[in-house]
C-alpha cells in the first residue's frame, strides 16, 4: 500500500457541509476520516489484495485492514478531530480533566526522538502525532477484535510457521512498505503528518 492514510476537513466553515460528497475516488487505494461529518471513507479499491483477501487469513486481513479501519475510527478521538462532536461542530465538549489526561497519555505518540538516518534529520512529533495516534488505536483495536472473533481456535487457522500475533504484525509492516528516495524522505519531513513508515511499523507496534 503505497498512499498514505490522510484525514479531511471542510475548506471552509463559511460554506454548506456537502453530506453526499466523497473525496477519493473508488480506485484509491487509502481511507479518510472527516470530523465535520463524523465518517469514515474507505474505497472500494482499498477492499482488495494485498490489504484484503477474501477468506483469506484472518490474521493477515486484521493486520492490514483491520488496522486500517481502526485507525480511521481513532481519528474521530485524535489531536485535532476530538474537538468535533458527534454532528461535526468544532466544540469543545471534554471536561478539563478530561483533556489534562488526553494530554499526558499522548505524550508518547509525540516522536520527537526519531531520527531517519540517510538524512540525519529528527521527525517532527508534533506533526505527526494525530497519525501516530490514530495508528496506535488502529492496532489495538484489530488485534482485540482478532482475539475476539477467532477465539480458542485462533491457532489452528495458522497458514505458515509464524504464530496468529506475529502474522497480524507482518500484515501491518507489509501494509506500509515503501521505497522512497532521500529527497522524497527530507520533503515529507516537513510536509506530511504522517510519521515515515518504518516509524508507523516500529514505534506502533513498540506501543503496544
Amino acid at each position: 500500500m503505497h498512499s498514505s492514510l490522510q484525514t479531511c476537513s471542510e475548506k471552509s466553515t463559511a460554506t454548506p457541509t456537502l453530506r453526499n460528497q466523497w473525496y477519493m475516488t473508488p480506485q484509491t487505494i487509502n481511507a479518510y476520516y472527516n470530523p465535520s461529518l463524523n465518517e469514515i471513507v474507505l474505497p472500494a479499491a482499498l477492499l482488495s489484495p494485498p490489504v484484503f483477501y477474501h477468506n483469506g487469513d484472518p490474521a493477515m486481513n486484521y493486520g492490514a485492514l483491520g488496522a486500517i479501519v481502526g485507525h480511521e475510527h481513532t481519528h474521530g478521538f485524535d489531536n485535532t478531530s476530538r474537538k468535533y462532536d458527534y454532528m461535526g461542530n468544532v466544540v469543545d465538549w471534554w471536561t478539563q480533566e478530561d483533556v489534562k489526561n488526553y494530554q499526558s497519555r499522548i505524550a508518547t505518540m509525540v516522536y520527537n526522538a526519531h531520527v531517519i538516518k540517510i538524512l540525519d534529520t529528527h521527525i517532527d512529533g508534533e506533526l505527526t502525532c494525530g497519525e501516530n495516534i490514530a495508528d496506535l488505536g488502529g492496532l489495538k483495536l484489530a488485534s482485540t477484535e482478532l482475539e475476539n472473533n477467532i477465539g480458542k481456535n485462533i491457532d489452528k487457522l495458522a497458514s505458515s510457521g509464524y504464530p496468529v500475533p506475529q502474522r497480524f504484525f507482518i500484515s501491518w509492516a507489509k501494509a506500509w512498505a515503501q521505497n522512497n528516495n532521500e529527497e522524497h524522505q527530507r520533503q515529507s519531513l516537513t510536509t506530511d503528518p504522517h510519521a515515515p513508515q518504518v516509524f508507523r511499523v516500529n514505534s506502533a507496534l513498540s506501543n503496544m
